[in-house]
Formats: C-alpha cells, structure tokens, sequence
C-alpha cells in the first residue's frame, strides 16, 4: 500500500493565503490524484480552505504539527520525522509513504510516477528528489551553537596498564557534559583492541540532535587525522569505530548543535562525506583530494545536487532506522520552491 502523505499549512502567507495561492494548491492536489499508483491521501493541515479543498477530492484530513520553519522547504530529516507519525501504515514489506510538498509549482505527475518506479525496482532503500545546486560548495558553510566539552584522559581514569602502558581489553569509562539547556549528556567508552565503542545518553526523552567531534590525542598531542564527526539524533545512542586505540592517551569531545537561527557560536566550511575536496588542516581552505590543490573558485567544483524537499519515498526500513538510510537520488529537470509572491513571480 502506498500513502500519500501532503503537509498543507498557508497560515497567513500573503501568498499562499491569496486566491492565486489557492487555485496552485487546487492544482497540485489534482496532479497528485492523477496518480494511479496511490492507495491514500492524507492531507496534513489546520487551514479551512485547505479542508475544503481536501474533501472536495476526497482526500483525508489530519492534524499533525509540522517541523521546521514553515516559509523553508523541509530537510530530509524533518520529512523523515513528519512519516514517522504515519510508520503504522508501514506494515508490510511493500507498504511505502511518499511525502509531498505542494511549493514546488514545477513538479509534475511524471516526476513522481517515475520516482515511484525507481523505488519499486528497488525498495531497500529510500527515493528522494534532488536538483542542481545553486550555491556551489566553496560557499557552503556549517554554523553551530556550543554546548560544552569534555575530555576523557586514559591514563587518569586507569585504563592503562601501568606496565606495559596498553589499554586493557574491556575497559569502560565515562565523563558527563553539564549543558544549559539539555541537561547533562554522559558519555562513555569502551575500549577493546584496535575498536573503542562510544555511547551517549541524555536526560530528555525528546531533544533536537547534537553533533560531537571526536579529537583523540596521544603523548604528541590532538591527532586531527583520527578525528570524527557523529551526529546524535536519539536519547540513547552507540557506535563502534576502529583506530589505533592502543597508542591513544584519551579523546576530546566537543558537543555543538546546528544552528536553527541567526545565532551561532561558530562556522566552518561544509565538506560532504565522500566528496571530491577535504578541508584542510587550517579550516579555511579544500583541497582538490586528487591533486591536492587548493580549490577556491567555483570552475574547481564539479555539479552538486541537493535535496530540495519536494518529495520522498520511504519504506518501512528507512523509517526504522535511526542512522541515516541509504537513499536513492531523483534528479528534478526543474525545481521551484515557492514560499511567497516574488518566488511566483520569478518562476512565472
């Protein structure tokens, strides 16, 4: 079974509001009607024009708090979250949820019948739809807020063997961050061999995510070569990764939180895992990883695509998942997320 699930909420937007708004939302829920391999629409909104509109189609009509900021379009994490209140539809192996933003004016019934296609040849994974990016990636930029560090010191909390100064298999420490306003978030490691096994625990049961770098350092100092970037989306959450634990004297550990305002504590140039550049050893430059040349003009960065929140495809497995899933791109010709009247009057 596939739901259609269609987050509608106008509020007051001098756009969406107006007669011209309305007639493009009247539009968009014809166009998703017209897709025939659609068992259910739900129609997500508080609106009453929306209702009306909604039932004149015969589509359902829940309420469900939307996430995010309503004038931008939905990050994948935040679609994620607004399918999981519908994870009950999910029950079979081919039972799937495809959500829809009404704001991009260019998305077409072919666009989504064929994404529907690419996800029933392969339903392992999730579809999401992608589009060029405007912003080339020396412009990209990662803005945080502090929340604290700590540091675990090996050699301190006796993981060490005093005579033959090699971590003891099985060893098991913590260290606990105090924050503002999420209270404290303990952390714990064990270690065993050439794996250490990292936990995080926090007090509230419901929590935006946080991100912790991981700097382990030996007698020498940081090592910036064995550092990592986790992304803590859960009250409770493990990983294991592989270093070379045994020549290591402890970890530091600095908990940031993406900034969802114009207020940030700190900035750095946004690498993607598996990209074609890294960031260099002083955080203000990439570096080409083949050539290792400097890049700093757009001409160095080859096309990027992003995902643009006008629809995805999830099954019951990405919706399980706490890590993030493996997803198929769906590359749009066309994407145009209007959010108010110069937008319409740009695309038109």
């Amino acid at each position: 079974m596939l739901t259609a699930i269609l987050p509608i909420h106008i509020n007051q937007n001098p756009f969406w509001s107006s007669a011209t708004g309305l007639e493009c939302i009247e539009n968009f829920i014809k166009t998703c009607k017209q897709i025939s391999e659609i068992d259910r629409f739900v129609v997500i909104t508080h609106d009453v024009p929306v209702c009306c509109l909604a039932e004149k189609y015969g589509m359902e009509i829940m309420s469900v708090d939307l996430p995010g900021i309503l004038n931008l379009p939905y990050t994948f994490e935040q679609s994620r979250a607004l399918a999981r209140n519908f994870q009950k539809s999910c029950i079979k192996q081919n039972d799937a949820l495809i959500i829809v933003d009404h704001r991009n004016l260019s998305l077409s019934v072919d666009d989504i019948t064929e994404a529907l296609i690419a996800h029933q040849q392969n339903p392992e994974t999730g579809v999401i739809s992608v589009a060029f990016c405007l912003d080339y990636p020396c412009q990209w930029k990662s803005y945080f807020n502090f929340l604290g560090c700590v540091v675990i010191n090996f050699e301190e909390l006796g993981i060490m063997d005093e005579v033959s100064n090699i971590h003891r298999a099985g060893s098991n420490r913590g260290v606990t961050c105090h924050t503002k306003d999420d209270g404290d978030i303990a952390i714990s490691v064990f270690i065993d061999g050439p794996r250490y096994g990292i936990s995080f625990r926090t007090q509230r049961q419901v929590q935006e995510s946080f991100v912790s770098q991981i700097i382990p350092f030996d007698a020498n100092g940081p090592q910036y070569g064995q550092s990592h970037v986790l992304h803590i989306s859960t009250p409770e959450y493990e990983t294991q990764i592989d270093n070379d634990s045994v020549k290591l004297s402890g970890m530091i550990f600095i908990l940031t939180r993406p900034s969802q305002s114009s207020e940030y504590d700190t900035v750095e140039i946004f690498t993607p895992p598996n990209a074609p550049w890294e960031l260099g050893k002083t955080g203000d430059v990439v570096f080409n990883t083949e050539t290792n040349e400097p890049m700093i003009g757009r001409q160095q960065f080859p096309p990027t695509y992003t995902y643009d929140g006008s629809f995805c495809i999830l099954g019951s497995k990405q919706l399980e998942e706490e890590s993030f899933p493996d997803l198929t791109p769906f590359t749009l010709k066309e994407s145009c997320m209007v959010t108010d009247w110069v937008d319409y009057c740009h695309r038109q």
